[in-house]
């Protein structure tokens, strides 16, 4: 079975963590089919896409679920921990690395993208995209994006295995940019 280590997806459908403790996360929503408790749980997310990029995304794949884990890779960042470092933990403990993508196409992401690119470089895992999408309409261009965001997509396009985008024009835009995985 394989190990997957499950990155960025959104943490704000689940009940949140009263307390404060790095890298923690707070619990799953009930899979209970009641209306009132489907009632609380669409109550939990802010962003109600989030939902489904932030649940099913683990539900996709056959994995070992004992060691596989849902982290969010820049909270290692944060905590000083190195590129190289980061890179070699994913590298050490999981055979893929999945991200959900969803809305990382916009303006004034490049800081945060040019980190992740530096971390992704590294990373020999497999890694597997899923649902890159852009926040809005952009220019055809790469000047539309940050250069960190443009970097990202170039180390995307050259290392992920599966690239999946949100939709036509996201497809369309990215492929008039010169990503085509």
């Amino acid at each position: 079975m394989q190990r997957i280590l499950f990155g960025k997806l959104p943490g704000d459908t689940r009940y949140r963590y009263a307390g404060v403790l790095a890298f923690s996360d707070g619990l799953p929503r009930t899979a209970d089919t009641r209306y009132g408790t489907l009632q609380e749980n669409f109550r939990l997310s802010e962003n109600k896409g989030n939902i489904i990029i932030g649940e099913s995304v683990t539900r996709l794949f056959e994995m070992d679920k004992s060691a596989s884990c849902c982290a969010d890779v820049f909270h290692f960042r944060h905590a000083g921990w190195s590129a190289d470092r980061i890179a070699a933990e994913i590298n050490e403990k999981f055979d893929y690395a999945v991200f959900a993508m969803a809305n990382s196409i916009r303006p004034g992401l490049g800081s945060g993208h040019a980190v992740f690119a530096d971390i992704l470089e590294r990373v020999q895992s497999t890694i597997i995209i899923l649902g890159m999408g852009m926040q809005q309409e952009l220019p055809p261009s790469r000047k539309s994006v940050d250069p960190g965001t443009a970097r990202l997509l170039d180390v995307l396009n050259e290392k992920a295995r599966v690239f999946g985008v949100r939709g036509l024009e996201t497809e369309a835009w990215t492929h008039a940019i010169g990503i085509t995985k």
